[in-house]
């Protein structure tokens, strides 16, 4: 996290290695996150928004390693249910 700048408004520039101090709450940067990204899956046509899903997981996967990832085969709830509606 310490190279990864996160480009949402909430981090106001800031690396992603912030929320490794146990003081700060990574509560808001999360849902800014998830937001951003549904946005984004949502904005695609129905149709396309199964690729979109995948292809933003296997670049996620590709970028910042499988450490904590279990996969597109398995998400949450949450997410399959912004490709779904």
């Amino acid at each position: 996290g310490k190279n990864v700048i996160c480009p949402l408004v909430c981090c106001n520039g800031g690396t992603l290695d912030q929320f490794l101090d146990p003081d700060l709450d990574e509560t808001w940067h999360n849902i800014h996150a998830l937001s951003d990204f549904a946005r984004y899956v949502c904005n695609a046509t129905p149709n396309e928004r199964g690729v979109v899903f995948r292809r933003e997981c296997d670049d996620a996967a590709l970028r910042y390693g499988l450490a904590g990832f279990k996969g597109p085969e398995e998400p949450k709830a949450q997410l399959t249910g912004w490709v779904l509606s």
